[in-house]
């Protein structure tokens, strides 16, 4: 890159140029990371199969949106919806021995759908189809942007042992509007990230004040249930 001194030249500023800024058309998340209560909403195409990267088997897939309503500074809400979230039915032997679900079997339990037994396609797709539009469930989210140029991962819940790095935070503790890459410097803003499932915690007809963490979510309504 040629560097000109200005001052060197004969000639009108024009102006600068922000070197660290964030690439055209980035925009920052528009929720902060937290814990936050969401309606559920399939997708338009919401059924699928996704791989798993390490064998190549494939597993059954979940696709919707998250309508997360925020309060923002003068105190209106607004509602934001989070689209073409994944969840599915990977599932292996150490899941198992840790007590845990996939994070399709989660889903389930936050929206509070009870299927007995086996879950059978039909079944599911019945289920969270009935539960379109009408169900809530709860869940983390966070940040998470990943560099093209040396593939480093930068989240606010980094699974170190995949190598992703802390996302930055000021000397309050709180964090960065943006990430930087620590291989190459470069700056950039972060995707809205669902972390993991929560159960609902809001018994049937609590108000909205009963479940607000103070970051603006709003409070689950009465979760659907479909027992099969």
């Amino acid at each position: 890159m040629t560097e000109a001194n200005i001052d060197e030249l004969n000639d009108d500023l024009l102006g600068e140029v922000d070197y660290d800024a964030p690439e055209p058309g980035s925009f920052p998340p528009r929720i902060q990371p937290g814990i936050y209560d969401f309606k559920f909403e399939l997708e338009d195409e919401p059924f699928g199969q996704t791989s798993w990267e390490k064998d190549g088997k494939t597993f059954y897939e979940v696709r919707h949106k998250a309508t997360i309503t925020v309060t923002k500074e003068d105190g209106s809400r607004e509602d934001i919806t989070l689209r073409f979230i994944r969840a599915n039915f990977f599932y292996n032997d150490a899941m198992k021995k840790a007590g845990m679900n996939s994070s399709a079997g989660d889903l389930l339990r936050s929206l509070g759908i009870v299927i007995k037994g086996g879950i059978s396609r039909s079944v599911l797709e019945q289920s969270l189809r009935e539960a379109d539009g009408r169900s809530h469930g709860r869940a983390s989210f966070g940040w998470r942007v990943k560099f093209d140029g040396t593939k480093t991962v930068v989240s606010t819940a980094p699974r170190k042992k995949k190598g992703e790095v802390a996302w930055p935070k000021d000397n309050q503790g709180n964090f960065l509007p943006m990430a930087t890459d620590p291989k190459s410097g470069q700056k950039a803003y972060g995707r809205e990230n669902l972390l993991r499932y929560l159960l609902p915690i809001s018994p049937v007809g609590a108000s909205d004040d009963a479940n607000n963490n103070g970051m603006g979510q709003g409070a689950a309504s009465d979760p659907f249930g479909q027992a099969q």
